[in-house]
């Protein structure tokens, strides 16, 4: 018995039907807004030499690098080196509230 062969459909090319099954895949959200109020500036504590090394240890050495392309294994191996470099970098983010992107 052969199969019956269907032939593909073409791509809709109706500009009013593009856009009804544009709104259906993608209906439109609300806006929102996420920012919340603060009484007072809430304090972060800075960061400690144990937490960062804690955090060292967690990282994976077989875990693929950052886009900064720097092995896990040589991180880990500056950080132990000189920690507090790091530490005072950290905890310059955290009171800055600035964190690169890269």
């Amino acid at each position: 018995m052969t199969r019956l062969k269907s032939q593909p459909m073409p791509p809709p090319t109706c500009p009013k039907q593009l856009l009804k099954i544009v709104a259906v895949l993608f209906p439109q959200q609300p806006a929102c807004d996420h920012r919340t109020e603060k009484d007072e500036e809430e304090v972060i504590p800075p960061a400690t030499v144990e937490e960062l090394m804690r955090a060292c240890v967690k990282v994976g050495n077989t875990k693929a690098p950052g886009l900064d392309g720097i092995p896990n294994v040589a991180l880990k191996a500056a950080i132990n080196a000189a920690p507090e470099i790091f530490l005072d970098m950290y905890n310059a983010c955290l009171q800055g509230g600035v964190f690169p992107e890269k």
